[in-house]
Parts: structure tokens; C-alpha cells; sequence
């Protein structure tokens, strides 16, 4: 999961306008429907299952965060037909849940810094008795947005010091702190929210917790979070575990064989691995990020502190 960074971001010129020509709460689904002059949707992620066609809007949220999901990192598949038409899988992502009477009253749910961009959440994996719409997809596959639904959440991708406490291993799992077992976790979670969570209501009627993480000490933030990838996204199916498992491989293979080149001081080993960390944590030449980057820039990292120790 990389940092995305909102406090450097310009918010549409059209959404600006439209919220300050609505002084009582307006909502996403209204904001979804503005046009240009030219009666063009700014908001657009429409077409078929296999394609959909992306808006403006989506368009600034894709680059801003390099064409990966806010989550999983993996990558926004960005497809193009003859007519240069370009299509897209997508979704955008309010971190503080859309739905929400909070948000709704403080306009939350048209605040660009509140929206994110996410892959669709659906990997494909074999059918199973536990069928999810027409996807054929077992619901603990399910990921990222899809699987957050319009639950609240403590770890946000906006805050870098949210990001900086997590790690990964060579078997491909996320993680913040090491714990027992999933059923422990989720009781020591639940120990710290029924504490500290805000009762916040659902514009259906309903109710959430929030669990914010500035009422929090660190220990029960690295839980709150370690919670969020488990239980929240998912982050640690089979298949996203995999993945990172083989971005894992292929950058500890580029290493070893670097550094057993014979007569290579320990100087240049430091500067083959600033070099790689520099080429992963930076936009290519087309404005994106390698999926699931961060991986790589984890190992790369370690691998630093061990030769900083020798």
C-alpha cells in the first residue's frame, strides 16, 4: 500500500463549483451527474463487465495515484479501443464511508481528499457454493473496496504514518504487528472499539462504529490496522499473497545475483539498492507505478539495514 498524499492534490474545477453552489448537503450520486458544456459526464465508469469507460474525474484520480488500487496496489487495468477511446475497470472510494450521516452533513461525499481509486475487488479464482452475484467469485476472495463495502475503518492510505508501520514477507503477507490467530485478533479489536469507537449512523437508519485513529496509542493503532487488512479489505487472500509473493522473488533473484558478482564493495551494493528504490518509489515514463511496488521497496530496504550491519 503506498501513501497517497491529498494534501498536494487541486480538487476538480467543476466539483469546487458545485459545492459551493449548494449550500444545504448535497450528495455523490447528484455530483456524478454533471456535465460539461459539451453534455460530456465528468464522472464516468461505464461500458460492460470486461471494459468501462473512464470520466475526467476518474481519469485524475488514475494518475494521482500512479494507476494502482488505493489498496491492494495492484494495477487499474486501462484498456483502449480503434477510436482511442480509453476504458477502464475502476471504482471510486470514499475512505469515510459515503453513506454516512457525517459525511453527507459535511459534504464528505463530494470532498475530493475523501475519494480514492480502487481496482474492482474481484480476482479470479475458482466457483464455490459461496457465489457472489453473477461473478462466480467466493466472497473470501473479495478485496480491497468490494470487500470494505461502507464499513468504517481506521487504517487510511492518506495518512504516511499509516503506511510506514506496515511490512511485508516472502510468502506475500501484509501485515502491521504479528498476531496469535484471526479470532484473538478480532477479540482484542473489539476490546479497543467497544472503549473508544464513535456510534455513527447510515443515512438508511443503520449503525457503525469508527474507530479513529487519533484516540488511539500506538499499540492499539498497529492493532486497529493489523484488524483493517484481515478483516476490512481482505488483504491477504490467496491470490494477492501470491502475487506479492512472486514481486518478492523476482527482486530478492535481481539482488542475489547483483551482489555476488565478485569484487563488489559494500559502497556499490549501497548504491545499486538506492538506485532500485529510486526506480520503484518513482512514476515511469507513462505516470505509473510498477503494481505492488511496495513489496519491492520493502525487501530493498531490509536488504540495506543488513548490509548497513555488516
Amino acid at each position: 500500500m503506498r501513501h497517497i498524499d491529498k494534501t498536494k492534490t487541486t480538487q476538480p474545477d467543476f466539483l469546487l463549483r458545485f459545492r459551493k453552489q449548494n449550500e444545504t448537503p448535497v450528495n455523490y450520486g447528484e455530483m456524478r451527474k454533471l456535465e460539461n458544456d459539451n453534455g460530456e459526464k465528468y464522472c464516468k465508469c461505464q461500458g460492460t463487465k470486461q471494459e468501462r469507460d473512464i470520466g475526467a474525474f476518474e481519469m485524475q484520480l488514475l494518475k494521482e495515484q500512479g494507476f494502482l488500487c488505493a489498496y491492494c496496489n495492484d494495477k487499474i487495468p486501462e484498456y483502449k479501443k480503434v477510436n482511442n477511446q480509453k476504458y477502464c475497470k475502476a471504482k471510486v472510494e470514499h475512505w469515510h464511508p459515503e453513506s454516512s450521516v457525517f459525511s453527507i452533513e459535511n459534504k464528505l461525499d463530494t470532498d475530493y481528499r475523501n475519494m480514492i481509486i480502487c481496482c474492482m475487488g474481484r480476482k479470479a479464482v475458482s466457483k464455490s457454493t459461496e457465489e457472489v452475484e453473477d461473478y462466480g467469485m467466493n466472497k473470501k476472495e473479495l478485496h480491497c473496496d468490494t470487500s470494505k463495502k461502507e464499513l468504517f475503518m481506521t487504517l487510511d492510505p492518506r495518512e504516511k504514518k499509516h503506511i510506514n508501520k506496515l511490512k511485508y514477507t516472502e510468502n506475500g503477507q501484509i501485515y502491521c504487528i504479528d498476531f496469535e490467530d484471526r479470532k484473538t485478533l478480532k477479540a482484542q479489536y473489539n476490546t479497543i472499539k467497544d472503549k473508544k469507537a464513535t456510534l455513527m449512523k447510515y443515512k438508511n437508519g443503520k449503525t457503525g462504529y469508527f474507530l479513529e485513529a487519533k484516540n488511539l496509542t500506538d499499540e492499539e493503532l498497529n492493532l486497529a490496522i493489523q484488524h483493517d487488512l484481515e478483516f476490512i479489505l481482505n488483504l491477504n487472500t490467496g491470490k494477492l499473497k501470491n502475487d506479492r509473493q512472486t514481486k518478492w522473488n523476482n527482486i530478492n533473484s535481481e539482488v542475489s545475483n547483483k551482489f555476488r558478482q565478485p569484487y563488489l564493495l559494500s559502497q556499490q551494493k549501497r548504491q545499486f539498492l538506492n538506485s532500485k528504490i529510486s526506480f520503484f518509489d518513482n512514476l515511469d515514463d507513462k505516470g505509473e507505478y510498477e503494481p505492488m511496488c511496495m513489496v519491492k521497496i520493502f525487501y530493498l530496504k531490509q536488504r540495506m539495514k543488513r548490509l548497513n550491519k555488516e
